[in-house]
């Protein structure tokens, strides 16, 4: 089986995106949702996933 060559690293600098507070975060771009919004909005439940356990020969796998 082939390795999998690791992905770019994220130039993201997460130590100051967690030091933020509520505040400091702009939501300028995100619309208010208004009250008829949620009157007609539907609560859509993910399905329930089933765990599968497969023995399979490392062969096969390779």
């Amino acid at each position: 089986m082939k390795k999998s060559t690791p992905k770019k690293r994220s130039r993201t600098n997460w130590a100051k995106i967690d030091a933020l507070s509520d505040k400091d975060i702009g939501y300028s771009d995100i619309p208010e949702l208004k009250k008829d919004f949620f009157k007609s909005a539907t609560l859509v439940l993910p399905e329930l996933k089933a765990t599968v356990t497969m023995r399979v020969d490392r062969k096969v796998l390779e």
